[in-house]
């Protein structure tokens, strides 16, 4: 007999296109995941997924049941909430965390989507540094986190989401048109070039002041950073003010800035500097049904990002 976890399973899987993504979203082990599909398969008499070597894809039949189990799914979930209207509906809490060019990318469009496709569960936000936000992280004070350079973390589960470009910041040339987004951008400086400049970056040697070490250790180059500002609307404030400050940032943190004209941004070639952004997710867990539209709206929200990022982003 078909079970509700083979449905859901097997949802998960074809939403997110690949077992081990799958797997690790769930917090199940992927010889488990797989030993469900294969006895869905068994119950159906048919294959229902084609394995590749990017992942997985539906077959005809697949697809059928990918459309079928979602029906299912969204059935009981308003069973469950029907259920809880006659004895008054309980409010879930997620509790984020996400960074700040997180937030000014994508956070807002994120949690109205949220409020009207998860309406019993309270979301709250809390923006910071990856470092202070994976500390609470690791005192089960969130229970999602979307941040960079994030470490190993017993009992939870983190998935790499989007390696981006960062770029050089520096106060703007007079007269300069302002840059709507990502795309526009064409003007570059070599990783040489930059280092030269005299840097403003957070004090503390983590995040993007630890990325650039590592790039110009490897790359045998010196630079200097004079200027030490934990705070980013300081930072571009500062940069904004004088024409000898530059930082190095993520697209996220200035576009304000860079639509207004008040910014200059350039791609740093040569040797360009990235970091990652990874989705770690707590032990504890929603409804089934409301986890599966979780993921739907993260996986809308990467989307949305990478579509925002253009050139400077890819998916990982």
């Amino acid at each position: 007999m078909i079970s509700f976890r083979q449905l859901l399973y097997f949802a998960r899987i074809v939403e997110l296109g690949s077992m081990s993504k799958a797997a690790d979203s769930l917090n199940v082990a992927q010889t488990a995941l797989g030993t469900q599909v294969r006895l869905l398969e068994e119950e159906m008499k048919a294959t229902l997924l084609q394995r590749h070597s990017r992942g997985v894809a539906t077959t005809p039949a697949g697809e059928l049941v990918r459309a079928r189990a979602v029906e299912i799914l969204d059935l009981v979930h308003k069973c469950v909430r029907d259920v809880e209207d006659l004895n008054g509906r309980e409010t879930h809490t997620l509790k984020i965390g996400a960074s700040g060019s997180v937030v000014q990318l994508a956070a807002a469009d994120f949690l109205a989507r949220a409020r009207s496709a998860m309406p019993d569960v309270a979301v709250s936000l809390a923006e910071d540094t990856s470092m202070a936000l994976a500390d609470a992280f690791g005192r089960d004070e969130l229970d999602l986190l979307l941040a960079h350079a994030v470490p190993d973390l017993p009992g939870t589960s983190c998935v790499p989401w989007l390696r981006e470009e960062l770029l050089f910041i520096s106060s703007s040339l007079d007269g300069m048109p302002g840059i709507k987004m990502a795309a526009e951008l064409t003007e570059t400086i070599t990783l040489e070039e930059a280092l030269q400049k005299e840097l403003a970056l957070p004090s503390r040697l983590d995040g993007i002041r630890k990325i650039i070490a590592a790039v110009a250790d490897e790359r045998h180059l010196t630079y200097s950073v004079p200027y030490k500002v934990q705070s980013h609307q300081a930072l571009k404030l500062m940069m904004i003010a004088d024409n000898n400050v530059a930082s190095v940032l993520p697209y996220g943190l200035v576009s304000s800035e860079l639509r207004a004209g008040s910014l200059r941004a350039r791609r740093i070639v040569g040797q360009s500097i990235s970091r990652t952004l990874y989705s770690c997710r707590s032990a504890r867990r929603l409804a089934a049904t409301t986890e599966v539209t979780l993921e739907r709206l993260l996986e809308e929200m990467r989307s949305r990002m990478i579509a925002m990022l253009g050139p400077l982003a890819v998916a990982v």
